[in-house]
């Protein structure tokens, strides 16, 4: 496979000093420990023991500095490897990602519930180590933040049920519906996610009006089309005053813009392949 030679490179970077050095970094501590005894007694010892400990400081120091060296070297390496498999692969790895993140932003705008499916297939597969380590950590956050916010739609729906029920309370006309007529309404209107989770938008798709009409009609003796449009003028305002709406929203918009900046360092990890 491919990442054989990557761990190679790594034994090799993560060996110990060599032993020449450490034998000879020995040898000048034990100098310098005999100098200083002896000159405790005969001063001319001080020169020995002045020259061993500075031998001593000078291996260790050389010691640490070819280990730096050969511990950044092998990063390098990896680096390198890494970058070698993204080149070669790159179609694989960053194509099926950017095109889930390009369906994840418009279901996200369209106020669906997208999940992320080729990630978690590409994070398993022999593509995931050599995947940027940047990039893969948003897309692990991506992923969290994803199943969080389908876990809270039910929430987000019911306060919506809420909102279109309180409305419908405060209208005398509906005093006698029944419970099944309520539901319809509410279904009605819910069946545009726009218009329930989208403050700009003030107004039903024409499917969602034509269901809502329906709904009208079987309730109102003398329905007309203005009973739909005031219905509609009365449950918006509703709508964009309920906290767990206006938490949908944020959290929907947060959730795009992080989708979009993904796609785009996805989309600058691929130019230089395109270039090449």
């Amino acid at each position: 496979m491919e990442w054989k030679p990557a761990r190679r490179r790594f034994r090799v970077w993560s060996r110990k000093p060599p032993n020449l050095l450490l034998f000879v970094w020995c040898l000048a501590v034990q100098v310098t420990v005999i100098a200083f005894a002896i000159s405790r007694k005969f001063p001319d010892w001080v020169l020995v023991y002045t020259l061993g400990l500075a031998s001593a400081t000078a291996i260790a120091g050389t010691d640490i500095a070819l280990w730096v060296q050969s511990y950044y070297s092998g990063l390098s390496q990896n680096r390198q490897f890494n970058r070698d498999i993204e080149v070669r692969y790159f179609e694989e790895i960053y194509g099926p990602l950017y095109e889930e993140l390009s369906r994840v932003a418009d279901d996200l705008k369209g106020n669906d519930w997208p999940t992320l499916v080729e990630w978690p297939r590409i994070a398993k597969s022999r593509f995931g180590p050599v995947v940027d380590e940047i990039v893969s950590n948003l897309f692990i956050a991506l992923s969290y933040r994803l199943v969080d916010y389908s876990r809270g739609s039910q929430r987000y729906f019911d306060a919506a049920t809420g909102c279109i029920q309180q409305v419908i309370g405060g209208n005398a006309d509906f005093d006698d519906m029944s419970d099944q007529g309520k539901q319809e309404i509410a279904l009605a209107l819910e069946s545009d996610r726009s218009f329930i989770f989208d403050d700009s938008v003030s107004s039903l798709r024409e499917s969602g009006l034509t269901r809502l009409e329906a709904s009208l009609k079987g309730v109102l003796p003398d329905y007309k089309p203005e009973d739909a449009e005031d219905f509609i003028k009365r449950v918006k305002p509703v709508l964009r005053a309920d906290p767990r709406i206006a938490e949908h929203q944020r959290t929907r918009d947060e959730l795009y813009e992080l989708a979009t900046r993904l796609r785009a360092m996805v989309l600058d990890r691929m130019k230089p392949f395109h270039e090449t």
